[in-house]
């Protein structure tokens, strides 16, 4: 069984002095540095946000204020920042993590009228590609780190897991925006059947 290590979302966007900054966003790069160059997976994935300018997600869009809200058939929906504009360099991978061999790149958030979380499906269930490119190249478990713990990272996780990729987090490698809600999202994960590793250590020594 092959296995694939998915960077997620980690951008400038995400990172403090970004549109949308996770607390201490940066300092997943350390990890995932020391992950990608190690000898442990047969895949590489940058996997991240770009949106067009005009996306359903954005507060610009409709005139009102960041974290406000809408209602959309009875549901409450909340508006973000403009954030990992496409074309931009916020958008673009890291810096220190750019010069990096990855096996494959997948970008999410490019249909204006689609919100997502996860990285396989939107919101509406539409079929993301990145499930295709997954099977088709033997991967049976993947291994997640990157931004937010409590957002994408578990969307992410959740949505591989159903999937039936045998799917790892590692927590070290990863960063939530606050410690409530990263707390609900690790125990929804390990509710989902998800391993969770502390840290980068201890992936290693397991053997994988």
């Amino acid at each position: 069984m092959k296995t694939a290590l998915i960077v997620l979302d980690a951008t400038p966007t995400f990172m403090p002095g970004g549109d949308l900054p996770v607390p201490e966003g940066d300092r997943i790069v350390e990890p995932i540095l020391r992950l990608l160059r190690e000898d442990s997976f047969d895949e590489t994935g940058d996997v991240h946000e770009e949106h067009p300018r005009d996306h359903m997600s954005f507060a610009s869009r409709y005139g009102k204020a960041p974290f406000s809200s809408i209602e959309e058939r009875g549901v409450a929906r909340m508006l973000w920042p403009d954030h990992a504009l496409a074309g931009t360099e916020k958008a673009r991978l890291h810096p220190l993590l750019a010069g990096e061999k990855f096996t494959f790149q997948h970008l999410v958030g490019l249909r204006a009228e689609a919100e997502c979380f996860g990285i396989l499906y939107y919101e509406d269930g539409i079929p993301m590609g990145l499930l295709d490119l997954l099977r088709r190249r033997g991967i049976g478990k993947v291994v997640l780190a990157g931004l937010a713990t409590d957002y994408a990272v578990t969307a992410a996780a959740r949505q591989t897991q159903d999937a039936g990729l045998a799917t790892t987090v590692i927590l070290e490698a990863c960063r939530g925006i606050s410690p409530e809600t990263t707390a609900a999202a690790i125990a929804s994960m390990r509710r989902a059947g998800v391993t969770l590793v502390d840290t980068v250590d201890a992936f290693l020594a397991s053997g994988n």
